[in-house]
């Protein structure tokens, strides 16, 4: 009887505790939403704020080194950028190992081949997740202010992780069509973001947490 008494206690408590957590993940993620949509604008308005840099963030490469459909649409809306001269430099920042298909060599190689010069390329090949990219454009690069690229799911989280270490971000969206696993990616964002708001409060160095 008493046995029976302690597993429905311990039932309780962690569907309390489940509970609690969802709570705090839904909480965190309107928190973040609202609080940096002001700074998600379109090009023309993104192309007159004097930023330091452009900022593309990586995606998949397919083994042949050719960017997955969303990367291609985030480097499209790069190009526009510098071709409106929005900043004197383009950041292509990701995973450049082997595993993940080379990603920087893949994004500076579709640059200059549509025409942006080698020289206003930064390789950035320690981007490994958002935190980081976000982390080295303030504190290894020395930017007060980039302007980053991705798709709209993701925008959020970057301008937070940005915000946080000291950055001016204005974001562009780098969505071009209907993404097969779009519904995947807002699902997962929902958790990475819950782990960014608390890094952004710890602010460690880029390269402790890879998730």
């Amino acid at each position: 009887m008493r046995s029976r008494k302690w597993r429905r206690a311990i039932a309780l408590a962690a569907g309390g505790a489940v509970a609690a957590l969802s709570c705090a993940c839904i909480g965190i993620n309107v928190f973040i939403s609202t609080s940096t949509n002001d700074s998600v604008v379109g090009l023309a308005q993104a192309s007159q704020a004097g930023a330091d840099a452009v900022v593309v963030l990586g995606a998949r490469v397919y083994a042949n080194g050719t960017p997955s459909p969303i990367l291609e649409d985030r480097l499209h809306t790069g190009l526009d950028l510098m071709e409106a001269e929005a900043a004197p430099v383009i950041v292509v920042s990701g995973d450049n190992s082997a595993q993940a298909n080379y990603q920087v060599d893949a994004m500076a190689q579709w640059l200059v081949s549509h025409g942006v010069n080698e020289s206003a390329i930064v390789r950035d090949d320690q981007g490994i997740s958002t935190y980081d990219t976000m982390w080295r454009a303030r504190h290894e690069y020395r930017y007060s202010s980039v302007i980053a690229v991705s798709q709209d799911f993701h925008l959020a989280r970057i301008i937070w992780d940005g915000e946080r270490q000291g950055l001016e971000v204005t974001a562009v969206r780098a969505d071009r069509q209907e993404y097969e696993k779009a519904v995947q990616w807002r699902a997962r964002e929902w958790l990475v973001r819950t782990k960014d708001f608390v890094m952004g409060f710890v602010r460690p160095d880029a390269g402790v947490v890879d998730l």
